[in-house]
């Protein structure tokens, strides 16, 4: 599915009123092959931070193991960088700021037992927030243009 495609999706839900768009609309045409494997790839990420995050809210005042804390970050950096392989095979865009933060947050897995599950979950959400709020003031302009397109 072409990221036009979406777009007008998108853009004609919001006219019908809608506040939000599903994006698993978008790859529901999604051909098995490369493509596929990287929305396979993005949904084994979530499930991953899920099974950290239960295991961090579980034992907060513990540092973690090792598989927990591989699930967390490892989880969170696969989903960034599965992000990245499909926005680059089907956009032909690099995102080069989800690729560092993807990267960069496997270095918290090596402190996961000096430190508490909750500071590893906080270093972890910190490189996220970091990341979104980058990407907010970088495309800011971008998405005025796309707003303004979508309403006129």
């Amino acid at each position: 599915l072409a990221l036009e495609e979406v777009l007008v999706a998108a853009r004609a839900a919001r006219a019908n009123g809608s506040t939000r768009f599903c994006m698993g609309a978008a790859w529901r045409e999604v051909k098995d092959g490369p493509e596929f494997d990287r929305v396979l790839a993005m949904v084994a990420g979530v499930v991953l931070v899920a099974l950290g995050l239960k295991k961090t809210l579980a034992h907060h005042d513990e540092s973690l193991e090792l598989v927990p804390a591989v699930a967390l970050v490892g989880g969170a950096a696969l989903f960034l960088l599965a992000l990245v392989a499909f926005r680059l095979r089907v956009i032909r865009s690099l995102s080069r700021s989800r690729l560092v933060c993807g990267v960069a947050v496997l270095a918290i897995i090596p402190l996961h037992s000096r430190i508490s599950s909750l500071a590893t979950l906080g270093l972890l959400a910190g490189a996220l927030v970091a990341l979104v709020g980058y990407e907010v003031v970088r495309y800011a302009e971008t998405r005025g243009r796309i707003r303004t397109a979508a309403h006129g």
